[in-house]
């Protein structure tokens, strides 16, 4: 059973108390209890010629009742016992552990498992490694922030998870701004850069990846900045001289838009 601050305090209290009372009992000695004695004497004379005298004595001897004496060893033993229920129900906090599992791709603070007294404030932060995306941070089973703050009034569970991601492949492009707004993207090179063409077209261009973060940059020149959502989901904005607009991907081919993505230096809106 788990002591709040207010009943360990009270019961260390009571257990004081009541030892200061037991000891007070202990250390209180009875009243010494002396009765005199009596004492007779006979005096008888003899029958030679000379003095004879013979003396008896009676006596009753003092009877004297001590008082207790002082219990040093239970007294000692006691304050062993009083002193060790104030240190661990009142100086002494619980502590409670932190258990941290961290995924392949997961980087950040805490690193690992440990113990906090109770009532600590831990503070965590995640991110993707390169190469994957898609933090996924849980408390206890409860999807929490990617970065926070965790209160320690009992045992926890932090588990980190971060998905892998590629971005070579395949690509179907949704964008507002240009004139083409449906299109295919192929990606071709390392996870973390390459180059990229859009079939059907002659725009070409290059790519790079960071964490989860990727940035796009076609012929225009257009610039895709964005991250990934999921491994097989990126989005973000769209720059170009002159405007901008948005853009989402998922992975694998879809029906491109009739019109092409312009090859002139500054593509046209959407009108």
């Amino acid at each position: 059973m788990k002591f709040t601050d207010l009943q360990r305090k009270t019961v260390s209290i009571i257990v004081l108390a009541a030892f200061l009372g037991l000891l007070g009992a202990w250390a209180t000695p009875a009243p010494a209890a002396t009765k005199a004695g009596n004492s007779e004497t006979a005096i008888v004379q003899g029958e030679s010629d000379g003095p004879n005298f013979i003396e008896t004595e009676n006596t009753k001897a003092p009877a004297i009742s001590k008082g207790k004496k002082f219990p040093w060893l239970i007294v000692g033993l006691g304050v062993v016992a009083i002193g060790a229920a104030v240190y661990f129900l009142v100086i002494k906090k619980t502590n409670y552990t932190l258990t941290v599992t961290l995924g392949a791709g997961c980087t950040g603070t805490p690193t690992a498992t440990g113990s906090y007294e109770k009532g600590t404030v831990v503070s965590y932060n995640y991110t993707p490694a390169t190469g994957y995306t898609n933090i996924q941070v849980m408390v206890d089973g409860v999807s929490v922030p990617d970065s926070g703050t965790i209160t320690m009034d009992a045992n926890k569970a932090l588990t980190v998870t971060a998905e892998t991601v590629d971005i070579r492949g395949i690509w179907y492009f949704t964008t507002t701004g240009l004139t083409s707004t449906n299109f295919n993207v192929q990606f071709a090179g390392t996870a973390t850069s390459g180059t990229v063409t859009i079939p059907g077209f002659t725009n070409t261009g290059t790519y790079t990846v960071t964490g989860e973060n990727v940035s796009i940059t076609i012929t225009g020149p257009i610039t895709f900045n964005g991250k990934f959502e999921t491994a097989n989901k990126m989005s973000g904005n769209i720059t170009f001289a002159g405007g901008g607009g948005t853009w989402s991907a998922t992975r694998g081919a879809g029906s491109s838009s009739t019109s092409a993505i312009p090859q002139t230096v500054v593509p046209q809106k959407i009108r």
